[in-house]
């Protein structure tokens, strides 16, 4: 399992989001509530797939955990944010600066409690945050319909749309 999180954390390469914050983001089930955002589970999955075909050989401790636990808040965050960047921006730099911009827009720095991250977490994936998204990984100033009742994949197209210029 450490081995899978550490090629998680090389994944994304954020020097802002600490790897601390990080781990406590992994150990976080994934919940959503909006079918669509099922494809963000898909997603996830697919990296741990990407994790097992990279691997010649692989421990019996990692292979139970990419086989058998639910998939957690991490994994959908890096996921959606290397999915952003490959089909819309053009491969960048790996999803880096959105995944630090989904966590920023948490309000969650690397100062916070774990406590703190687990609450700012929770109240995202129950939806818990205002029509334009404030507590969410995603923040519009003219939502076309309110996040809080939007697909991350939209909520994300409404994003990038107000701040790619």
């Amino acid at each position: 399992m450490n081995k899978y999180f550490d090629w998680l954390c090389r994944l994304i390469r954020s020097d802002t989001v600490s790897r601390n914050v990080q781990q406590i983001i992994f150990e976080i089930p994934y919940q959503y509530y909006i079918d669509r955002d099922e494809s963000r589970v898909e997603d996830a999955l697919e990296l741990r797939r990407d994790y097992l075909y990279s691997k010649k050989q692989i421990d019996d401790v990692t292979y139970n955990y990419i086989s058998n636990e639910p998939i957690n808040v991490l994994e959908v965050l890096i996921a959606l944010s290397k999915r952003i960047d490959n089909q819309i921006l053009g491969d960048v730099d790996g999803g880096t600066q959105i995944f630090d911009t989904m966590i920023s827009n948490l309000e969650i720095s690397n100062s916070c409690s774990d406590d703190y991250i687990r609450y700012k977490i929770d109240n995202w994936m129950h939806m818990n945050y205002d029509e334009y998204g404030h507590g969410s990984i995603f923040i519009v100033s003219d939502p076309r319909t309110p996040m809080n009742k939007t697909d991350m994949w939209y909520q994300a197209m409404y994003y990038l749309s107000e701040n790619l210029v």
